[in-house]
């Protein structure tokens, strides 16, 4: 848990009841565009929750389910389970993206050289194990690749 979590651990889930935000039968509303809750407001949702409301505290929408809650501005969800489902599909997109990784890497072992040598190859367009191999195979195109000279009589 990180040193600033018991401050967006306090939020406030609200109900949608005929296009108004309630909590407890009470309407939640904002005092300006950006969502910010008034003072009065604060003190009765602070009284009513028991939840730490402060300045800092907004009307938001949660992420993963689209319920509404008053919490800190920086928050994104409105509880530990959103928040954890969100995590749980990060870590199984990141242990897909490691499988990958892993099956890429293994693919490129294993690869043999003209002169015979196995080698893990960097990409997959690799064809020799060093320089020496390259240049011997294109000396060994360019003779096949060179047209025989005509027999003078």
């Amino acid at each position: 848990m990180g040193r600033y979590m018991g401050l967006f651990n306090d939020r406030v889930l609200l109900d949608l009841v005929d296009g108004k935000l309630m909590f407890k039968g009470c309407q939640v509303c904002a005092s300006d565009a950006s969502f910010r809750l008034s003072l009065e407001m604060q003190q009765n949702l602070a009284d009513e929750s028991g939840a730490h409301i402060t300045d800092y505290h907004r009307i938001l929408e949660c992420r993963v389910c689209s319920r509404y809650y008053v919490g800190h501005w920086h928050s994104a969800f409105c509880s530990d389970d959103c928040r954890k489902l969100v995590v749980k599909q990060w870590q199984v997109k990141a242990a897909g993206a490691r499988k990958e990784r892993r099956r890429r890497q293994i693919a490129f072992k294993g690869f043999r050289c003209i002169c015979g040598n196995e080698f893990a190859a960097q990409r997959k367009s690799a064809m020799y194990c060093g320089p020496a191999c390259r240049q011997r195979a294109k000396r060994l195109r360019d003779a096949f690749n060179t047209p025989l000279k005509e027999a003078t009589p």
